[in-house]
């Protein structure tokens, strides 16, 4: 089996159709009725199964981490500008990502109380919690690197059909 075949898929699965003859076995009109049992070779690719967990962990981190990035940005765009805080929106905004501002805030004195404010702290938090999300995705990649053994498994299941 070459390395560009075991590239498609988790599993390769190869049925092998084997006639087993027992006593449970009848003939009818000369004809022998039996059991056929079906065997299904199962090669598993470690290292095929590690990088997916790796491609899901940098996927699935990447995806929150954006989301929180954006609104993270909304915020920083907003209290820049100024926005309206009698909007329902502006306050849905403000009230969701204060829990991701809240531990930076007192790194810097930003919270004046005017109406533009540039938010330091939320850029802190910004660049945190983009650094926190690469550092998932590293470990992720450092815990399901590769395995260069040179072995590979084989599992042989069977499966009973009857006719």
């Amino acid at each position: 089996m070459t390395p560009s075949e075991t590239s498609f898929s988790f599993l390769n699965v190869f049925p092998k159709r084997k006639p087993v003859l027992n006593r449970e076995d009848e003939r009818k009109d000369g004809v022998l009725f039996g059991r056929f049992e079906n065997r299904a070779e199962v090669l598993e690719d470690e290292n095929l199964r590690r990088a997916n967990i790796r491609y899901w962990i940098a996927r699935i981190t990447y995806f929150v981490s954006g989301m929180l990035e954006i609104i993270l940005l909304l915020r920083l765009i907003f209290r820049l500008l100024g926005a309206n805080q009698g909007s329902t929106f502006v306050m849905f905004l403000y009230n969701l990502s204060h829990v991701f501002v809240a531990p930076f805030n007192g790194i810097f004195n930003d919270q004046a109380p005017g109406r533009s404010v540039f938010e330091i702290s939320t850029l802190v938090a910004m660049v945190v919690y983009a650094l926190v999300a690469w550092g998932i995705v590293a470990l992720g990649n450092l815990i399901f690197a590769p395995k260069y053994s040179g072995r590979q498994s084989t599992t042989t299941t069977r499966r009973n059909r009857y006719s």
